[in-house]
């Protein structure tokens, strides 16, 4: 996988002033469209952790999302958050990924 890849990089418009992630309106209420400007290597690397886990892009962008939320809320309450050596070794354990 190409996780050599700088994170400043992963989205980013061509112009580099440009915002590379813009909202819009939805056809549905409630509803907004985000598009993203990325990299090559980020949509290589999308594709690649899509195939490698047998799932849709659009899964492990929601995956990404909800575990970047989970991520948050444990730095908040003033957990770490990391990769173990074990799974016994956690509190909580993500799964589905």
């Amino acid at each position: 996988m190409a996780s050599d890849i700088d994170p400043k990089d992963l989205l980013k418009s061509a112009d580099g002033v440009t915002p590379p992630v813009s909202f819009t309106r939805g056809n549905r209420p409630g509803r907004l469209l985000v598009s993203m400007e990325m990299s090559e290597g980020a949509l290589d690397m999308l594709g690649e952790l899509a195939s490698a886990t047998g799932q849709k892009v659009e899964d492990v962008i929601g995956k990404a999302f909800l575990l970047y939320k989970a991520a948050v809320d444990a730095h908040k309450e003033g957990k770490s958050v990391g990769v173990a050596p074990t799974s016994d070794v956690l509190e909580t354990e993500f799964v589905g990924l």
